[in-house]
């Protein structure tokens, strides 16, 4: 969502419509918070009004009015609400009805965790166009948590032979536990042999298993994330014993077209394109794969050869396709609307930045963790 949004309410008649929708304005709000909107309002010469409410239990107890506009349209600052919230503007026609406009913006907030509400300049009634966000109580990880897996008789040390306590790996690991508890930020740098990965991995299958959220882990290579998926979270799920989803996302030129490779194929069985050994591997390739990426292919293709046969948004024909139900990207999208632990690089996560939170390329999360942050700035500027 943009920095301000623009709002356009149903006004194109002053004459309330008969049928209108809403209930009595109390049900929603506080006394207290209506007699502050009428008189914002009043204040705005009847002209719409931005308000950011703050719920108390049930019902708005707290409001404030961000911005104000004409009787079409006000500019919305919508980065300075937050998940809980909810956003509130009146309608001067009294006609309650969202237009198309407040719909587009009740969505994105709405995608966001914040409420949407239209009411009239008198503020007897209001119609919430997305209900108020139920927040579930936060359940914080025990601290204890980390002795129970980094000490030294931990489950770590049970678990592997080689496993050696490390004071930094546990004091990271209790660090990763506070800042998820506490929905904060951390900075952390670990030298080489510390054990990171873990140290992060275990409090975020933790907290994600116990909120049922999800959360991505970006680093800046695929080979890392292969090393995650592959090494690390068996460890987790297998020997740990923690029920964690995790897979792995990727962009989808990583992945096999089933339908370009089918039609290469034909293409130079008919002599319309020239054929050599790289090819020729890999559409044998191509008929065994079970995930379609680019990483089982035993080496590494060129990019020339590489580009014929790989997924491409401009050539996809989408549910028109008759390998549309196994499509290999397609197929990677629906395992990580499931999963709780969600594996990315860093360019996939600056890519999904530049979409509207409801039609990014990355599912929902709610935490996020990055590993080999200091390529973050070089991912990022690709994007300016």
């Amino acid at each position: 969502m943009s920095d301000t949004a623009i709002i356009a309410s149903a006004t194109t008649a002053n004459t309330p419509v008969s049928e209108n929708p809403g209930r009595s304005a109390d049900f929603y709000l506080a006394s207290e918070v209506i007699v502050a909107m009428r008189q914002e309002i009043v204040a705005a010469a009847g002209n719409e009004v931005f308000f950011r409410g703050r719920f108390a239990g049930d019902k708005v107890g707290e409001v404030e009015a961000l911005a104000r506009g004409n009787q079409a349209m006000t500019p919305a600052l919508s980065r300075q609400v937050k998940a809980g919230e909810v956003v509130i503007h009146n309608h001067p026609s009294g006609n309650l009805t969202p237009s198309d406009a407040d719909l587009r913006v009740a969505s994105l907030f709405g995608a966001e965790g914040i409420a949407f509400f239209i009411t009239d300049n008198q503020v007897t009634k209001v119609y919430a166009v997305v209900e108020a966000l139920v927040v579930e109580e936060v359940k914080p990880l025990a601290l204890d948590l980390v002795e129970e897996y980094f000490g030294h008789k931990g489950a770590l040390s049970r678990t592997l032979p080689s496993f050696e306590f490390r004071a930094e790996q546990a004091d990271l690991a209790r660090a990763a536990v506070q800042a998820f508890n506490q929905s904060n930020f951390l900075l952390a740098e670990a030298g080489t042999g510390v054990g990171k990965s873990l140290a992060y991995l275990i409090p975020a299958a933790l907290w994600a298993i116990r909120h049922n959220q999800r959360v991505v882990i970006s680093t800046n290579t695929i080979n890392l994330q292969e090393q995650l998926l592959h090494k690390d979270l068996p460890l987790l799920i297998e020997h740990l014993g923690l029920p964690v989803k995790a897979t792995l996302i990727k962009g989808r030129a990583n992945y096999l077209c089933k339908r370009r490779a089918k039609e290469l194929k034909l293409e130079i069985e008919s002599g319309t394109e020239s054929r050599d050994a790289e090819l020729d591997a890999l559409l044998a390739w191509a008929q065994s794969t079970s995930d379609g990426s680019r990483a089982d292919f035993p080496s590494l293709p060129s990019a020339a050869a590489w580009e014929m046969i790989s997924s491409d948004a401009d050539a996809c024909q989408f549910s028109r396709c008759l390998d549309f139900g196994s499509c290999f990207f397609y197929r990677a999208r629906r395992e990580a609307a499931k999963a709780q632990l969600l594996g990315v690089n860093h360019h996939l996560l600056m890519a999904d930045l530049q979409f509207p939170p409801d039609s990014g390329v990355l599912p929902c999360y709610e935490a996020l963790v990055m590993d080999e942050v200091h390529h973050l700035e070089e991912a990022a500027t690709g994007y300016l």
